[in-house]
């Protein structure tokens, strides 16, 4: 199950989308109908910030081309990236 989270620093933190999906299917093969789902809806954003399993060169091209949509990911992957990089867990 996958939910968008509004995160505005200024207003409440509002669950505008649920997608159920299969626990074998891979993050990144929804983002393009979701982003659709969310341009239907007025509510699509500027910066999506996702997991890192939802991030890939063809995700992040078709999210910024099509729908103009930056990608980032999330603090969390970023650490665990950092801490990948400097060889600990």
């Amino acid at each position: 199950m996958h939910l968008t989270e509004t995160c505005e620093a200024d207003a409440p933190h509002l669950i505008v989308e649920v997608t159920p999906t299969a626990a074998t299917m891979p993050d990144g093969e929804i983002i393009g109908d979701l982003h659709e789902r969310l341009a239907v809806q007025q509510i699509l954003p500027a910066q999506h910030v996702v997991d890192m399993g939802y991030v890939d060169a063809e995700v992040l091209a078709e999210s910024q081309n099509r729908y103009q949509v930056n990608l980032a990911r999330s603090g969390h992957a970023r650490l665990k990236l950092a801490n990948e990089r400097r060889g600990g867990l």
